[in-house]
C-alpha cells in the first residue's frame, strides 16, 4: 500500500529512492476509491452526442469530471499536494470529452490523474560522490582564479601609485623614468644621488 510510505506530520521532499518507490507502486488500483468522485456531463467535443441507430437522437453525457480530494489523501506526500491542488477547496480536477465513449474518458481521467501524481512526487537524483568531488574541484579552480585576478589588478594598483610617488619625489615625468629604468639598472637620479627600484612590468 501507498500509505506506508507516507507521514502525515512531515511536509519535507521525500529523497529520490523513496519517491521513486512510490511512483513504481502507483496505479489505478493502488488509489483509494473513496476518495474519487466522477461525474458526468454532455460535452461539445467528439463525444457530446451519441446517436442510435433508431429514430430518435438520444443524448449521453460522455464527458467526465474526477475530482480528488487531496486534503484527505494521507497516501500522497505533501510537497506533491501543493502543486496537484486545482480549486480554492485544495481539490485535484481532471476531466476528458476526448473520445465518443464515457468508459474510454473514464481511463483517460485516470491516466492523467496517475500522469500527473507521478510528475508531483518525482524528485530530482542525488548526484553521486564523484560528480559533487568534480563539482567542488571545479569550484576550488574558479576560487583560486579570482583571487588571482584579484591579486593581479591589486599588484597593478600599487606599481601605479609608486611610479606617481616616485615621478614627484624625482620631478621627472613618468615617461622620462621608463627610459631611466632602461639604460641605468633600474636607477633614477634624485637630489639625493642615484636611487635603485623594482623595474615595474
Amino acid at each position: 500500500m501507498l500509505q506506508r510510505f507516507y507521514s502525515s506530520s512531515s511536509g519535507s521532499i521525500w529523497p529520490y529512492a523513496k519517491a521513486t518507490e512510490w511512483i513504481k507502486r502507483l496505479s489505478k488500483a493502488t488509489i483509494p476509491p473513496k476518495q474519487l468522485q466522477l461525474s458526468f456531463s454532455r460535452s461539445s467535443g467528439p463525444g457530446g452526442q451519441n446517436v442510435n441507430k433508431g429514430m430518435y437522437e438520444n443524448h449521453i453525457s460522455t464527458k467526465v469530471t474526477l475530482r480528488l480530494a487531496l486534503q484527505s489523501a494521507d497516501w500522497i506526500p505533501a510537497y506533491a499536494k501543493d502543486k496537484l491542488a486545482s480549486t480554492k477547496t485544495g481539490d485535484l480536477i481532471i476531466t476528458s470529452d476526448r473520445t465518443r465513449s464515457q468508459a474510454k474518458n473514464v481511463e483517460d481521467c485516470y491516466d492523467k490523474l496517475l500522469s500527473q501524481l507521478r510528475l508531483a512526487v518525482a524528485v530530482p537524483k542525488e548526484a553521486d560522490s564523484e560528480t559533487l568531488a568534480r563539482v567542488k574541484h571545479l569550484q576550488q579552480l574558479e576560487d583560486t582564479r579570482r583571487k588571482d585576478v584579484k591579486k593581479r589588478q591589486s599588484d597593478k594598483k600599487i606599481k601605479v601609485c609608486f611610479a606617481l610617488s616616485l615621478a614627484r619625489l624625482t620631478s621627472i615625468s613618468p615617461r622620462i623614468l621608463k627610459t631611466f629604468y632602461s639604460l641605468n639598472n633600474n636607477c633614477v637620479p634624485t637630489m639625493h644621488g642615484w636611487l635603485v627600484v623594482a623595474k615595474c612590468n
